[in-house]
């Protein structure tokens, strides 16, 4: 329940700050429930067509009827896809502008977690990522709920043993969501672990480099100056 509420938190947080976000998820949902539905009805008017014996020319405009909607279908995903890229790159210039004007806010001798300024600084690192894949992954599951439904509406109408069936894989296929999300939830720990690493690497033969200037100079004052033009870009 409480990875629910952060997981609502952040989504709201993820809109406040970038509204444009809801509009390829809301596109999103209404696309996949279309496209879960519809060819199961469009191939029960072919089945139909079929058995009642209409010429073969009408199963054929019915076929190419079918062929240009899921055509233009997915040229309506690749634009939204373009939207959603041109709002995510606006989310993170704005979530990491937030993340910089917190830390002058921060009282760092009252906190007693010794891994705070670190945690801290993987939020400014990578937490733009994590807060946009937990907004699509509550947009994914609201329309998965959608067109689930539907599907399942229509097999029950057609045979109750094909709504068994469909209950049958929707539980395997969540099982093996899990385990999936599990696994590359894992794999990215490894990764940005690593990309850390590397990147503190190169910031040791930086600091290195400049050990003569820093010694004469005032941290803390520098590190804020920047940190306020990197707020105002």
């Amino acid at each position: 329940m409480k990875n629910i509420k952060n997981s609502l938190r952040i989504a709201f947080l993820c809109v406040k700050l970038e509204p444009r976000l809801l509009i390829s998820p809301g596109i999103r949902m209404f696309l996949q429930t279309i496209g879960a539905v519809l060819p199961v009805y469009f191939t029960s008017v072919i089945v139909k067509q079929y058995e009642i014996g209409d010429p073969l020319l009408d199963i054929v405009k019915t076929i190419l009827l079918f062929t240009v909607f899921f055509f233009l279908v997915d040229i309506t995903y690749r634009i939204v896809y373009a939207v959603d890229d041109w709002a995510r790159i606006n989310f993170r210039a704005k979530f990491q502008n937030l993340t910089f004007k917190k830390i002058k806010e921060i009282d760092y001798e009252m906190h007693e977690k010794t891994t705070f300024l670190n945690d801290f600084t993987r939020v400014v690192d990578g937490g733009y990522r994590d807060a946009y894949n937990c907004l699509n992954a509550l947009s994914y599951a609201v329309s998965s709920i959608f067109s689930v439904t539907a599907l399942f509406a229509i097999f029950a109408t057609v045979h109750y043993l094909i709504l068994v069936f469909a209950v049958a894989m929707a539980v395997i296929n969540i099982y093996l969501q899990r385990r999936l999300v599990k696994l590359n939830y894992n794999l990215s720990q490894m990764q940005q672990q690593n990309f850390r690493e590397r990147g503190y690497i190169r910031r040791m033969f930086y600091l290195k480099d400049a050990l003569e200037d820093i010694k004469t100079t005032n941290i803390d004052e520098l590190l804020l100056e920047i940190n306020d033009q990197v707020g105002d870009r």
